[in-house]
């Protein structure tokens, strides 16, 4: 059977850059409209490689002997159950038979590190550093389980050695560097960065993954020129919308995170190349002034923990505030949610209106886009058309139903909609001369009709 390397035409020492050319001329001949089976074996070999957790998986299975590797596989699918107790069973088993397997070693203390035990996990590593201290799988693990059980200085010197012997692999980097800073050497831990980020155009890593990484320790470190200039440069590469939506939405999220943490200005700054980032797919925002961008910014940033929102309806009202490409990734779900938010807020006004009033006046900007919808919301009589129209929408019934609690009653009693009545059934016509239909004999004008 062929392995993933020969689908990619690749020897298994092929660098990230190496394995992202071969699947590009692989699609080139053969095309998904044309080949589509073809290409999904392709895919396939190119996810799994391009991963450097996922390739090294695949390698450490590939490397085994035929029982411990067939160990290793129902070890896996134990996991992929949730047996996660089963599969350490079938790897302590697996090591008791095949002792100098070092791929079963290497599993067996990754998964003593995932079940919290980083002690075990710790000596079976030590086990496996013995038999190869030069496969940099071993080191690399060995450095993760030092770093878990808070051997800091351990962990580094793993992590050195481990990149000695694997200088490509991009994310022994980022390890390395969030090992530092866990140390609480944050001057070392940019040293790593910088330094990624340098290598990152020729050897083919992504630079917008660390530059985030960063960005989030520069937010956290007193010059700000470093964090201005990372900041103008992940703007720079953002290549199309959706990339942009999704480096907006981390931005924002760390934005918030640092002004939690006091470092009010710095937040600001981050969320307002945040705002940068979506302008190009929102015209609204577009159009704004550098000033009304960065008040825009402002907003985003104080909204996401003030304490005037902290309820269930204050949060509600503050996610169908923000643009959707801060909130969620999938711009149609969005939009779907935003409907349903409204429906809540028509539904359960009353709740809502404090929040709606405390953030019209706290966060115009955010308001505006929003104001066509809320200002009916807050006149009662185009509420209650709202509400009504929605009641009889099918297509919302149906978004309802879908992102709900099911458990509890769709429709909520509305406080602000009036009482139904029961329609007036009048009798017939009663002349003024005639009898009187409650039978006293008299005319009607002498006896009710007075």
């Amino acid at each position: 059977m062929a392995s993933l390397y020969d689908l990619l035409e690749l020897s298994p020492t092929a660098t990230q850059r190496e394995i992202k050319k071969a699947y590009f001329k692989k699609v080139r001949e053969f095309p998904p409209d044309d080949h589509a089976k073809a290409f999904m074996k392709i895919r396939e070999a190119y996810e799994t490689l391009s991963d450097e957790n996922t390739r090294a998986a695949y390698d450490r299975e590939q490397s085994m002997a035929a029982g411990a590797r067939r160990c290793f596989q129902a070890a896996e699918q134990a996991l992929r159950n949730g047996r996660e107790q089963a599969a350490l069973k079938i790897l302590e088993n697996a090591v008791d038979n095949y002792p100098d397997e070092i791929q079963l070693l290497i599993s067996l203390g990754t998964a003593y590190l995932r079940n919290g035990n980083s002690g075990k996990s710790v000596k079976t590593l030590e086990k496996a550093m013995q038999l190869a201290p030069d496969n940099s799988s071993v080191v690399s693990s060995y450095a993760r389980a030092c770093r878990e059980r808070g051997w800091h200085k351990k962990a580094l010197a793993a992590y050195g050695k481990a990149l000695q012997l694997d200088d490509d692999n991009y994310s022994l980097r980022l390890e390395f560097a969030s090992t530092h800073i866990a140390a609480g050497d944050l001057s070392s831990a940019r040293g790593v960065l910088l330094a990624a980020l340098k290598d990152a155009p020729q050897r083919g890593w992504d630079e917008t993954e660390i530059l985030m990484e960063l960005i989030s320790m520069e937010a956290r470190m007193s010059p700000m020129l470093p964090l201005t200039k990372h900041l103008d440069l992940i703007v720079a590469l953002a290549q199309d919308t959706e990339q942009a939506a999704k480096l907006a939405n981390a931005l924002n999220h760390l934005a918030c995170s640092v002004a939690q943490r006091g470092f009010s200005k710095k937040a600001a700054l981050i969320a307002s190349k945040a705002v940068a980032l979506i302008a190009s797919a929102r015209p609204e925002i577009k159009a704004l002034s550098d000033e009304e961008q960065a008040g825009f910014a402002e907003e985003l940033v104080a909204i996401s923990w003030d304490s005037a929102l902290y309820s269930e309806f204050g949060v509600t009202l503050a996610k169908y505030l923000l643009p959707a490409e801060l909130v969620e990734e999938d711009p149609e779900k969005e939009a779907e949610l935003d409907l349903v938010r409204e429906y809540l807020i028509l539904d359960n006004f009353s709740r809502f209106r404090e929040a709606i009033l405390h953030v019209k006046t706290t966060y115009s900007r955010l308001y505006a886009a929003k104001a066509p919808f809320l200002e009916q919301a807050l006149q009662p009589h185009l509420r209650r058309s709202l509400l009504k129209k929605r009641r009889s929408d099918k297509q919302m019934l149906n978004l309802l139903s879908e992102y709900l609690d099911k458990d509890e009653p769709l429709l909520d009693e509305d406080e602000d909609l009036p009482p139904v009545q029961e329609p007036i059934v009048r009798g017939p016509k009663v002349g003024r001369n005639d009898p009187c239909p409650c039978g006293s004999g008299k005319k009607y004008k002498k006896c009710c009709g007075r």
